[in-house]
């Protein structure tokens, strides 16, 4: 099945992606996708949110808080949470950075 995205929502979830790394989580939940919408700015998203009535600002305040709460993990394993940072720190020794299975 070959799903065409728009610009935007690639960019949505490719943030969604290193927001859950960001924050440890070993998967990449709805609430990541939300957040990585609400930080794009105006457009379609927050649009659609401020028509319902919803305070944007709170909103993130509520997402953020949210995700604090998801299960993390933390250590060299976790991509994103060693010396290295978000930006790769190199894989296992031998190993390409970035090179294992995520899921």
């Amino acid at each position: 099945m070959d799903i065409q995205l728009t610009t935007k929502s690639q960019d949505a979830l490719g943030a969604s992606v290193r927001i859950a790394a960001a924050h440890g989580n070993p998967s990449v939940e709805p609430i990541h996708i939300l957040d990585s919408l609400l930080q794009q700015g105006p457009g379609i998203a927050t649009a659609l949110l401020e028509n319902l009535g919803v305070n944007i600002a709170d909103l993130t305040s509520s997402v953020r808080a949210a995700m604090q709460a998801l299960p993390s993990a933390s250590g060299s394993t976790v991509p994103g949470a060693g010396p290295g940072g978000s930006q790769g720190g190199g894989g296992p020794e031998g190993a390409p950075a970035g090179g294992g299975r995520r899921g």
